[in-house]
């Protein structure tokens, strides 16, 4: 449940694996589904149903190798300055669970 200045309201998500396929009349099919049932069990009204392509649970696994200095690599003396070292560091960030 959420306040706003409207009053309390309940946002749902429905997510839907697609796989490969783009799912938007499939998505949109069960949101017009499943809002008669939200609207008896909350006994409230079912206002908006919008479908969206936030990815925020996609996983996306990438595998590739580059010479150092195609990509713009630093040296041994200055390897910070390597942009391999910083898409390294960036890649150890994203490993984190979040």
């Amino acid at each position: 449940m959420t306040e706003t200045t409207k009053g309390t309201m309940l946002i749902l998500h429905l997510l839907v694996n697609t796989k490969d396929a783009m799912g938007a009349n499939a998505v949109n099919t069960m949101a017009e589904a499943v809002a008669p049932m939200v609207e008896l069990i909350t006994e409230g009204k079912v206002n908006l149903r919008i479908i969206s392509n936030l990815a925020d649970r996609r996983l996306v696994r990438v595998r590739a190798r580059f010479k150092n200095e195609t990509i713009g690599g630093g040296t041994k003396a200055n390897p910070v300055a390597s942009l391999s070292l910083k898409i390294m560091n960036v890649q150890s960030a994203a490993d984190l669970p979040g």
